[in-house]
């Protein structure tokens, strides 16, 4: 059995930064400033289609939360997948 990587030490590597090393910092920076993104633009795509606050907060609030769940599980699901793992 193969053990566990000591994740205080782990680092990644992303094709799309040019294979830099990349700090467990930025990659929360990077999450945090996409989830701005996506709730601002979730909250005006529902407010723009229905011209209501409440409706487009609710929507928001909703589709988010589905969002972080489903993140979660897509992310243990690729625990369990093996391919591109060194």
């Amino acid at each position: 059995m193969a053990e566990k990587a000591d994740l205080k030490s782990v680092q990644y590597r992303f094709e799309s930064d040019g294979g830099d090393m990349v700090s467990k910092k930025r990659s929360w920076a990077k999450s945090l400033t996409w989830r701005v993104v996506a709730i601002v633009s979730t909250f005006g795509i529902g407010y723009f289609l229905t011209g209501s606050l409440t409706f487009a907060a609710s929507l928001t609030l909703i589709s988010n939360v589905i969002n972080f769940v489903l993140y979660y599980l897509h992310e243990r699901m690729w625990l369990n997948i093996q391919w591109g793992k060194d």
